[in-house]
């Protein structure tokens, strides 16, 4: 109990600076966790002037986590003042809320789940198909390598075969020059004895 009503000060701090910034969804929390406060020393007046401020902010925003604490406390509140019938409703409340934000989170957690699921698989579909394009590029590399080789082995062959056609040629022409020589030789011979 002395805990609480030193956090008090504290909390109303907070909800000054939360007020001054205009942040409703943490004043709504902060008159929450005042009104908590006073619940537990026993002030359920106050606990209650704070739990109905935090529950009209809270519904404006639609806080459905804060909602079920609010109505958690509205319960405890009217438990003690004897208005079981209300305070049976807050119960419900509290409870439906605590429920919806339940759902909310796993549905929340299922939608995460749902799109880290397409972000990998997409991910690695990127991956497959940057390796296949890898894949499909170093064949083109090496089709043209091999084309390249082709090119410069057919020239090779075609210089060795130019090479051995010119040789042929100079021994034929030369064997021709031989011959015809042999031959004018020959002849001269034979005009000379005759």
């Amino acid at each position: 109990m002395h805990d609480e009503r030193q956090a008090i000060p504290y909390y109303e701090m907070a909800l000054e600076i939360h007020k001054r910034l205009d942040q409703p969804l943490n004043e709504s929390i902060q008159l929450t966790n005042i009104s908590s406060c006073f619940i537990e020393i026993g002030n359920f007046d106050k606990a209650k002037k704070y739990s109905d401020r935090a529950l009209e902010m809270a519904n404006k925003i639609g806080n459905i986590e804060n909602l079920s604490k609010i109505y958690s406390n509205l319960y405890q509140i009217e438990l003690k003042a004897g208005n079981y019938k209300l305070a049976l409703d807050h119960y419900r409340r509290s409870v439906h809320f605590m429920d919806s934000f339940s759902n909310d989170k796993n549905t929340q957690r299922i939608v995460e789940q749902r799109m880290q699921y397409d972000f990998d698989k997409k991910e690695a579909i990127a991956k497959a198909e940057q390796a296949n394009q890898s894949a499909l590029s170093q064949k083109e590399i090496q089709k043209q390598r091999l084309i390249k080789n082709v090119f410069i082995g057919s020239f090779i062959i075609m210089l060795l075969f130019a090479f051995v056609f010119f040789q042929q040629r100079n021994k034929i022409s030369k064997g021709k020059n031989s011959v015809m020589n042999y031959c004018s030789i020959y002849y001269q011979k034979k005009s000379q004895k005759n």
